[in-house]
């Protein structure tokens, strides 16, 4: 199954947001403006599209520079196959692609944080 649709089925007002296969049956979704770009050219027909993914100080990436630890991870996107692979380590994960309405790609911030559970000794 092609992860992207062609222009017959794109829903007229929607924007593109590319999504990937997580574990437990979730969803990574891409930021709306890199999805759109990412989709973009594709639609123009470009090849090797890809994109890099800057984890910060959340963990480690699977680029190494001369053999030192990064927080980047390096990915192409094959939209025919509805898959992304890593250029690093090889792994692929499924990706597909949602139309969503741009007002809701940025979630609003209820400011409620939910209780964190407090680990008691016995």
């Amino acid at each position: 199954m092609a992860a992207a649709t062609n222009s017959a089925s794109e829903d007229v007002g929607k924007v593109p947001i590319i999504e990937v296969a997580f574990k437990n049956g979730m969803w990574w979704a891409l930021p709306q403006e890199m999805s759109q770009g990412l989709y973009d050219k594709y639609r123009a027909g470009e090849e090797d599209i890809g994109y890099t993914w800057d984890w910060g100080t959340e963990r480690s990436g699977s680029w190494k520079l001369d053999d030192e630890e990064t927080s980047i991870n390096r990915y192409l996107l094959d939209f025919e196959a509805g898959i992304q692979r890593n250029i690093d380590n090889n792994r692929h994960r499924t990706m597909r692609i949602v139309w969503v309405d741009p007002s809701t790609t940025t979630p609003p911030w209820t400011g409620q944080i939910p209780n964190k559970r407090k680990h008691t000794d016995p």
